[in-house]
């Protein structure tokens, strides 16, 4: 006689928490200007509309300041600037940078000083 069994679907330990999580520090807002900073850092497509004029010119002038800061090349590599590691794709830095480092890209842009102009 075959022996029955019965499997329950066991929820992961953190099944409630999504794949590109914010970080416990970041708000909604701010993880999209994240992303909008690792994107516009790497050179991938950005759409605009997520972030606010004045929040995209902070951002663009936090990473003219400081272009170094998220992305380093070394012999045609892509590294972290913030922690070392790599090297990675294009894709793979990306997710790197916004799943470890988010809070601390958040931290940077908002500490980094405001335009002079009005916007």
């Amino acid at each position: 006689m075959k022996k029955a069994y019965l499997l329950v679907a066991m929820p992961f330990k953190n099944a409630n928490r999504p794949i590109f999580q914010r970080g416990w520090g970041t708000s909604a807002l701010e993880y999209d200007v994240v992303r909008y900073t690792v994107r516009v850092a790497l050179r991938l497509s950005v759409d605009d509309s997520t972030v606010s004029v004045r929040d995209a010119a902070r951002v663009l002038r936090f990473l003219r300041e400081n272009p170094d800061y998220l992305v380093k090349v070394k012999k045609g590599m892509l590294y972290c600037g913030v922690c070392g590691r790599g090297p990675f794709t294009k894709r793979g830095l990306y997710l790197h940078l916004t799943r470890v480092h988010a809070e601390e890209i958040a931290r940077a842009v908002r500490q980094a000083p405001e335009s002079l102009r009005k916007l």
